[in-house]
């Protein structure tokens, strides 16, 4: 889900979707890296370094507890319970 949501944020900046690792962690971070390199390109040095960037395109969120990702509710079912 990660590289997807970065490979389209940086096809909506402009640029083309790289081809990335099959490994998940290693696409993520050259899909964030893809995504970022496209944002300084357009912006340029307005763009934050890249962990705050990952930070801002991610709402926060990206350091957060996974205790209700996104696609959590998909179908009506929850893969992690909420917080009480």
């Amino acid at each position: 889900m990660l590289v997807a949501g970065f490979l389209a944020l940086t096809v909506a900046l402009g640029g083309d979707a790289p081809v990335v690792s099959g490994d998940a962690e290693r696409g993520a971070i050259e899909a964030l890296a893809a995504a970022w390199s496209q944002a300084r390109e357009r912006f340029g040095s307005k763009v934050v370094a890249l962990w705050r960037f990952w930070s801002l395109v991610s709402g926060g969120a990206i350091l957060a507890r996974a205790t209700n990702p996104p696609w959590a509710a998909i179908g009506g079912w929850r893969l992690m319970p909420s917080e009480p």
